[in-house]
């Protein structure tokens, strides 16, 4: 309608927890807020993030450029096919994982 290219975008699926609901604050998820207050690295978020989006294969923290160059058109596509077959899910043993070293 302004005349510009329509914005182009991808809805990236939720995360949910082990029995299949959908995290959310108002369900008592942790926010990242919180994750980093308890002293959560934006590395260990990041790996994790990687691993249940199917970008790597094994937990294992992550730089953000590293991230960011495992996050293509091609493996958001591949994401978004993905999770129309089963949603990603966050368990205790990835929380555990993620909280572990903290400070």
């Amino acid at each position: 309608a302004l005349g510009h290219a329509a914005p182009r975008w991808w809805h990236v699926p939720l995360l949910h927890d082990e029995s299949g609901v959908r995290l959310a604050k108002r369900h008592g998820a942790t926010s990242l807020s919180a994750l980093r207050e308890a002293g959560v690295t934006r590395e260990r978020v990041l790996g994790l993030l990687a691993v249940l989006s199917g970008f790597r294969p094994a937990r294992g923290e992550c730089a953000l450029d590293d991230f960011r160059s495992l996050v293509t058109r091609d493996t958001l596509r591949s994401l978004v096919v993905r999770e129309q077959r089963a949603p990603a899910r966050f368990t205790p043993e990835d929380f555990a994982w993620l909280s572990k070293n903290s400070v």
